[in-house]
């Protein structure tokens, strides 16, 4: 088990139905298959919430994202190009989901637990 560390995601907060259509126990669920494409940032769970989405910035720089273990304001984090990134990416999985029938709630920031190495 690794140390849980605090971490800003970028998504939504899933419904119970949301969340059969993003993971399947067979692995075959929206989010199972978008993590399988190549080229496409990775869409977690964090775990024991209805928080969906990709992460941000995580304390320790894990998950291949930018390290915030220092200070700095909420705004300079929401206005950076890696707060950009993950907004491009975000759509890009919203309007692929629109095509296969699924709508998706607006996503915003969240400051979550995530596990790392």
């Amino acid at each position: 088990m690794g140390q849980r560390v605090l971490g800003i995601l970028f998504g939504c907060k899933a419904t119970a139905k949301l969340q059969k259509t993003f993971f399947t126990e067979d692995e075959d669920g929206l989010v199972d298959y978008w993590n399988g494409l190549a080229g496409h940032r990775r869409i977690e769970q964090v775990e024991d919430s209805d928080i969906v989405g990709m992460w941000v910035f995580v304390e320790t720089g894990d998950k291949g994202v930018p390290d915030i273990s220092k200070p700095v304001s909420l705004e300079a984090l929401k206005s950076s190009t890696d707060c950009h990134k993950a907004q491009m990416a975000w759509q890009k999985f919203v309007d692929w989901a629109k095509k296969k029938e699924v709508s998706i709630p607006p996503a915003q920031l969240f400051i979550a637990p995530v596990e790392v190495a």
